[in-house]
């Protein structure tokens, strides 16, 4: 097989697990073209750990933070295999995760493949069902393998405006142009990181801007098929959208009450 993925890992103040990150994909090197490690202005020893974890790796220095987003896409600007694996800094991949996913992406003619995370088994095993996807997020960003020239016909990148949810925004829009598959694997260790402050404000205003991205996706997309199939999509944001809406609601008066 050949080296047909290039990696992408974004870092910020990652020095504590990066190393443990990079360890992880010395398992796949029959299959990866090479690593990018975007470092977004870190304060720590991130850099350091980056080279002496894999020195045959490509640093990428942003002089200033420009967040998730910006790296992942400074990322595929700079990539050039067929296929783009993403993984954050801080997770990790399970040996023989992109055997599985190269088998299935040719034998299903896929072009994202996401799996399970470690601990975890996902009920919609198959093909993903973008109506399904629309009420939910069930896709870990370090899991997805994505076909690269999928990305540059449709000029596909990450969000740059968003606080968070942007890997959200990617697969609904990757989802309406390809085609994807789930693998129902742990193939991935995914590290719960402590979320944000945001105040209830700048939570809603982001999921605001999300939905109406997503509704805007929907609307430009031309191989949706007839308007009603277009309005049931646009029906299934707004679900969505009411069900994210709603689990804010309860987080914040939960945070009041404790």
């Amino acid at each position: 097989m050949d080296r047909c993925v290039d990696v992408i890992i974004p870092a910020y103040n990652a020095e504590k697990y990066v190393a443990t990150a990079l360890r992880s994909l010395e398992s796949e090197s029959t299959f990866i073209n090479q690593i990018i490690v975007i470092d977004d202005c870190s304060l720590d020893d991130t850099v350091a750990a980056i080279i002496k974890a894999a020195p045959q790796s490509i640093v990428i220095r942003n002089n200033v933070r420009r967040g998730v987003s910006a790296a992942r896409n400074i990322g595929i600007n700079a990539a050039t295999a067929k296929w783009i694996a993403f993984l954050d800094s801080d997770d990790q991949w399970k040996p023989g995760k992109l055997a599985k996913q190269i088998m299935a992406a040719e034998e299903y003619n896929c072009d994202l493949i996401a799996t399970a995370s470690a601990g975890e088994h996902l009920s919609d095993y198959g093909e993903i069902s973008l109506k399904k996807l629309l009420r939910k997020n069930t896709i870990y960003t370090s899991s997805v393998l994505i076909r690269r020239q999928l990305l540059e016909t449709h000029s596909l990148r990450f969000d740059e405006d968003l606080t968070f949810a942007e890997d959200y925004l990617m697969w609904i829009r990757t989802m309406l142009v390809g085609k994807g598959l789930v693998i129902n694997e742990p193939l991935v260790f995914y590290r719960k990181s402590p979320s944000p402050n945001y105040s209830i404000h700048a939570v809603i205003f982001n999921v605001y801007k999300v939905y109406f991205r997503i509704i805007s996706s929907i609307k430009m997309t031309r191989n949706i098929g007839s308007r009603n199939s277009k309005n049931r999509l646009y029906g299934t944001a707004l679900i969505g959208l009411h069900k994210s809406l709603g689990s804010i609601a309860k987080r914040f008066a939960s945070s009041l009450l404790s």
